[in-house]
């Protein structure tokens, strides 16, 4: 691109003569300042410009110095002269070099363009990873993080929006105690998940084999009530506790256990609470 026919040049080397330049230059005048660099005033001030001939096509090209600047396209006196000499320095050094500054810098964005996109892909991954990472962990939740979940959505009191309680009234304390108790010395760290039918036997075989068959008939219901809520929320895909039956897991029990009130604890299906008391606490399992 070369000059307009009638366009006025001075050449100036010092601040001074810039500003005195100012005071006087027509719209459309430029101010030359060094070798390629030009001060071309506009009816919205006087900005700097950098002209060269392209050693990639051949053309005459025009660059306003500051033009992408984050506070706008700088001029005079924002961009100082001695500013502007050294911008349009680094430019002509890429010139000479062979390459075209304007073409490097649309190569510089577009491929910006592109680093922006696949950062924005790989954060997407990310987040799915992190998902997927999240649910692999709540299927592989333990026996014991098992029950905490559950004490913290159903055990725990919680009053509705319409009046009603849930949850028991010692927020399923007597339970954990008698986990701790049976379940969590050889289960407690097993991925609930992988707990086996037979895992459950031993456990529930373990009580009767102290003759506490009243016991195991109360654990047995616990247990399928927690591994009814994590079947529920895709813990376990399968609850194996509804496998254990009633009379071959935990005995028969007789006419004075049915209609004793831990049997007709909430544990066993009723909306009774169990018993609280110091002794029962000392010992759920018996």
């Amino acid at each position: 691109m070369g000059i307009k026919a009638g366009t006025r040049h001075r050449v100036g080397v010092t601040h001074r003569e810039v500003q005195a330049w100012l005071r006087t230059a027509a719209v459309g005048s430029e101010f030359r300042a060094a070798k390629g660099l030009y001060l071309r005033q506009t009816q919205a001030g006087a900005f700097w410009v950098y002209r060269y001939a392209s050693p990639v096509t051949g053309k005459q090209v025009r660059v306003h110095l500051w033009k992408d600047d984050p506070r706008g396209t700088l001029g005079f006196p924002e961009a100082s002269l001695e500013e502007a000499i050294a911008t349009a320095g680094k430019l002509r050094a890429v010139v000479l070099a062979g390459f075209d500054p304007v073409i490097q810098a649309e190569e510089a964005r577009e491929a910006k363009v592109r680093s922006d996109e696949i950062a924005r892909l790989e954060a997407q991954e990310a987040l799915r990873a992190a998902a997927r990472s999240a649910e692999a962990a709540q299927r592989r939740l333990t026996i014991r993080g098992l029950f905490e979940q559950w004490q913290r959505a159903e055990l725990t009191p919680h009053l509705r929006a319409d009046g009603t309680r849930t949850g028991r009234k010692d927020g399923g304390e007597w339970i954990r105690h008698s986990f701790e108790r049976r379940l969590f010395p050889t289960l407690g760290d097993r991925a609930a998940e992988d707990t086996r039918k037979a895992d459950l036997l031993a456990v529930l075989d373990a009580c009767k084999a102290e003759g506490k068959r009243r016991s195991a008939n109360v654990l047995l219901a616990d247990m399928r009530q927690m591994f009814r809520f994590a079947s529920d929320r895709e813990i376990v895909a399968r609850n194996r506790s509804m496998a254990l039956g009633g009379r071959a897991s935990a005995g028969r029990m007789s006419s004075a256990i049915a209609s004793s009130p831990m049997r007709n604890s909430p544990a066993c299906g009723s909306r009774r609470e169990r018993p609280t008391s110091a002794d029962a606490l000392r010992s759920p399992c018996g």
